[in-house]
């Protein structure tokens, strides 16, 4: 194992920070240290069930340092990997197998056409369990989120505990219970951190608009009905911030009112304009805290300021680039703070300083 990694990091040292690279090898390393020591958990005669058990102790090893990066790279958790991998594990085997057997024959055109069908089935078995596992409702758990340092803790504790299990080192034991303390207390903080958090987040999706506003663990979507309908953008642009503040949908929030264009939320103005409105000029003028201009209005910065005082601008994904830069000119010219999306990426108005 050490010297293919070092082989591959010599070709590629960027593969280090590859997904599939950490996760091939760390399950690998995992099956190599753990899963002796867990298929001795049970000593069983039946030959028949010894087997299963060895497949089910194959898989609860490759889970212990797979587990860690698994939840930080995906924030999710596969309840029923035990139940996916009995059939998913030999299966695997068996596809990487006949086809390395495929192309010993490959040059024996009717046994290689009668032996690819019968891989095509095989593989179309193997995803058909895989896909019917998924559609059990508890089968995952998502939403999950832990960052690196919390991802190194858990690896730390999975090793000092097993360490302690095999060798019954005392140092270890203690190692792994300060690694679990750390990860614990981190945690919690975060936690708390989520359960206090106030904020505002303008995302960065081409060609629509896109605002949720955050009180707690809770958020309230503002934007174009149609993405939360596309499954993909929503899961590509909104998901990853929504898992990274643990926030979960609540259609009211306190402190939230919404009419047409104009927002209050916990104390602050945000006014909305995605579409060409005139304004007049007035004796007392209202301060807006936020804007957020959208599609495609006819819009001058010079005129608005004559009706509203406007302390932040920000220009959402489905504003025409060329007109932005007109909008940026004016803003500058009458010392506005601007952000835009589509160059500086989302939006992140904190409510709490």
């Amino acid at each position: 194992m050490a010297v293919s990694a070092f082989i591959l990091l010599c070709i590629n040292p960027y593969f280090l920070w590859d997904v599939g690279f950490q996760l091939s090898y760390a399950a690998v390393l995992s099956i190599i240290i753990f899963m002796r020591p867990v298929y001795n958990w049970f000593y069983i005669k039946n030959k028949p069930l010894d087997f299963i058990w060895k497949l089910n102790a194959v898989t609860i090893a490759a889970q212990i340092l797979t587990v860690p990066l698994g939840i930080y790279h995906f924030h999710q958790f596969p309840n029923l990997f035990l139940l996916t991998n009995f059939l998913a594990v030999p299966l695997s085997s068996a596809i990487l197998l006949g086809e390395i057997f495929l192309c010993v024959i490959s040059f024996i055109p009717a046994a290689a056409l009668l032996f690819g069908k019968l891989l095509t089935l095989l593989i179309w078995i193997m995803n058909t369990y895989i896909e019917k596992i998924e559609t059990i409702r508890f089968s995952l758990w998502d939403g999950l989120q832990i960052t690196i340092l919390q991802t190194i803790l858990l690896l730390a504790f999975a090793i000092a505990t097993t360490y302690w299990l095999l060798e019954s080192s005392g140092k270890s034991l203690k190692l792994g219970l300060i690694a679990l303390f750390g990860f614990v207390t981190l945690r919690s903080i975060a936690f708390i951190n989520s359960n206090n958090q106030q904020k505002i987040v303008v995302y960065n999706v081409p060609q629509k608009t896109a605002i949720d506003f955050i009180d707690g663990r809770n958020y309230r979507f503002v934007g174009d009905s149609d993405l939360l309908a596309d499954d993909f953008a929503r899961n590509f642009h909104l998901k990853p911030s929504r898992v990274l503040y643990r926030i979960s949908n609540m259609p009211s929030l306190d402190h939230f009112a919404m009419d047409d264009n104009y927002i209050a939320y916990k104390g602050k103005n945000i006014l909305l304009i995605n579409e060409t409105i005139h304004y007049s000029s007035m004796d007392t003028i209202p301060e807006i805290d936020l804007l957020v201009i959208s599609k495609n209005p006819k819009l001058y910065m010079k005129t608005l300021i004559k009706s509203v005082k406007i302390n932040q601008v920000v220009f959402d994904g489905s504003v025409p680039v060329w007109k932005t830069q007109y909008w940026k000119k004016d803003c500058d010219s009458l010392k506005i703070p601007w952000h835009d999306v589509s160059t500086g990426g989302a939006f992140v108005f904190n409510l709490k300083q």
